[in-house]
């Protein structure tokens, strides 16, 4: 599989609004990705052939971002507007490839999202954010609890309302299963992504880019176990 992206960047904002090019299986396809397509392409470019290392530029001036005391904090009452706020600081830093504010301030978003319901889609999302961003610096040891984490609430939550949107679940599926791959636990690997594979291929079928980005993955573990 080819993938081509513009801009360059892969943690470009806003996201939602980056053009791919995927060549797989002899097919073409140019779309525009939506939010939950970028998330998936985030964790292909974090992963495997695709590991992505953030580049830390240097720095001209003192960002404003939260200290480790401040980020650590989980007592009090939950503050929705500085979660947004804080996550929509470590996502913009992640795009600027400033790696030190990324973490700080999705370490922050993450510590706010904990006085929230233990099943809150924001805690998920933090979650996700921050495994995320361990994984496209190489720490797999970090992000591994991470998306587990995550894909517990996903669970919960679908099961709690209903939701006929299992795509974010299949998010957490295949970055918790690339994490185990890279983790050499082969075994709940291959369950993590082909779980995930067959979510994708109940909601949008398998012509999907989506299914496209499944397969590349099970592909990478089987060529790692040397399983042709």
């Amino acid at each position: 599989m080819i993938i081509q992206s513009e801009p360059s960047n892969p943690f470009q904002t806003p996201i939602n609004r980056q053009r791919l090019n995927f060549h797989a299986n002899g097919k073409s396809m140019n779309f525009n990705m939506k939010t939950t397509t970028a998330r998936f392409f985030l964790v292909l470019v974090a992963t495997g052939q695709l590991f992505l290392s953030i580049p830390i530029p240097a720095q001209t001036a003192e960002p404003m971002i939260p200290s480790a005391a401040n980020a650590g904090k989980s007592r009090g009452k939950p503050n929705a507007k500085a979660w947004q706020k804080n996550r929509d600081e470590g996502q913009k830093a992640m795009a600027q490839g400033k790696a030190p504010e990324a973490e700080a301030f999705l370490q922050a978003a993450l510590s706010e999202a904990e006085k929230f319901d233990s099943k809150d889609y924001r805690l998920a999302e933090s979650l996700s954010d921050l495994g995320t961003f361990r994984a496209a610096t190489g720490d797999f040891t970090a992000a591994e609890p991470l998306f587990r984490r995550a894909l517990a609430i996903r669970r919960a939550l679908a099961i709690r309302r209903g939701d006929p949107n299992r795509l974010t679940e299949a998010e957490c599926l295949l970055a918790l299963g690339n994490a185990c791959k890279n983790l050499l636990n082969y075994g709940e690997a291959e369950k993590y992504l082909l779980e995930a594979q067959e979510v994708v291929d109940t909601k949008v079928g398998r012509d999907h880019p989506f299914d496209a980005i499944c397969r590349f993955h099970l592909a990478q573990l089987y060529q790692d176990q040397q399983n042709y």
